[in-house]
């Protein structure tokens, strides 16, 4: 559930959907708006995501790519990002799907500001591999 000016939505995240549903500004099932569908790219497991104040668009950050996407399923637009996983890279879902490797890709995360205009996000840092943290691990970037 989130709470935004003049009301409350339940974002609900699957495998192959997130559904926002609108319930008001009391939060009761009466004053219910349509439900919006934003089909997913990646099964949930695999990243986060963030949906827009006014609820028109979803940023999905999964382990390779920021992925901005509508309700038709549109993709407004990409950003591509190192693997979390530590590979360099991939062209789809289906080449890393079954890798055991990448079974930890919720690692990064993304965000609306409170007027939609600019959105967060935590992703892999270009520079790890020329310059590792002291303890050998990842660094990242935001």
């Amino acid at each position: 559930m989130e709470s935004l000016q003049g009301g409350r939505r339940l974002v609900q995240r699957g495998d192959e959907e997130v559904v926002v549903r609108d319930l008001g500004r009391t939060g009761t099932a009466s004053e219910r708006a349509a439900e919006v569908r934003f089909p997913a790219p990646w099964p949930r497991r695999f990243g986060g995501y963030a949906v827009a104040p006014a609820g028109g668009l979803v940023v999905f950050a999964g382990l390779h790519a920021l992925r901005a996407v509508d309700p038709a399923g549109k993709v407004r637009w990409e950003i591509r990002h190192r693997c979390w996983a530590g590979c360099p890279g991939h062209d789809g879902f289906d080449e890393y799907a079954g890798d055991p490797g990448h079974r930890f890709g919720s690692s990064g995360s993304a965000g609306f500001s409170a007027d939609g205009t600019l959105v967060w996000a935590h992703v892999p840092a270009r520079w790890h591999r020329s310059r590792p943290s002291a303890k050998g691990g990842w660094r990242s970037g935001w």
